[in-house]
């Protein structure tokens, strides 16, 4: 008859180094985390306060999402929170509208808000290295922006959610359509004072 040993039993020291490990790496985790949600609410809060000292208008998720504003929309957390630290914590900036002439700063703060959903650029040239701030807003839906070139329609192409474009100018031609052909989504192009023709089209 043989008699099987029996399992070895494990110190308790031995479960507690587990679980300190356990904390540290939640601990780490968390900060992380935390460290992340900090750098993006201060980002997102210079970039309003830039677009605002330049004129424009900026509306959070809580006024504006999928298209539509929303009549008397608040963010969740309680007013004291906000005035302690601000709304930028508690929200995405979703719509963005700058009129006339933004500076070249404003745009490039307008580049840092990638949950933007709406864009409206115009009063004056906008160049191909502004627009190119732009490439990165990638759930943009609405985007309005005239005086541009062919060559500043290219940094559209990654822009594929797109429904909404507004754009033109006497700079936009034929061989600067050929860029949008990747925005399958596009449900309404306006193209005004631009020498595009139907083979363009």
């Amino acid at each position: 008859m043989t008699v099987k040993p029996k399992p070895l039993s494990r110190p308790w020291w031995n479960y507690l180094r587990f679980s300190i490990r356990g904390l540290i790496v939640l601990v780490l985790l968390i900060g992380l985390g935390l460290g992340w949600m900090v750098r993006s609410a201060h980002t997102q809060r210079d970039a309003v306060a830039a677009i605002r000292k330049a004129g424009g208008v900026v509306k959070y998720d809580w006024e504006w999402s999928n298209g539509y504003d929303i009549s008397g929309g608040k963010p969740w957390a309680p007013q004291w929170l906000l005035d302690l630290i601000g709304v930028d914590f508690f929200g995405h900036v979703t719509s963005v509208w700058l009129h006339p002439a933004p500076t070249d700063e404003a745009i490039v703060e307008v580049g840092r808000l990638t949950q933007l959903e709406r864009l409206q650029l115009a009063g004056r040239f906008f160049s191909d290295g502004e627009l190119a701030h732009l490439k990165g807003l990638t759930k943009l839906s609405n985007l309005c922006i005239y005086n541009v070139s062919d060559a500043g329609l290219a940094h559209l192409k990654g822009l594929t959610k797109l429904k909404t474009l507004i754009t033109g100018g006497p700079w936009v031609t034929d061989a600067g359509l050929a860029h949008l052909k990747g925005l399958t989504n596009l449900t309404c192009l306006q193209l005004g004072s631009s020498p595009v023709t139907d083979a363009g089209l």
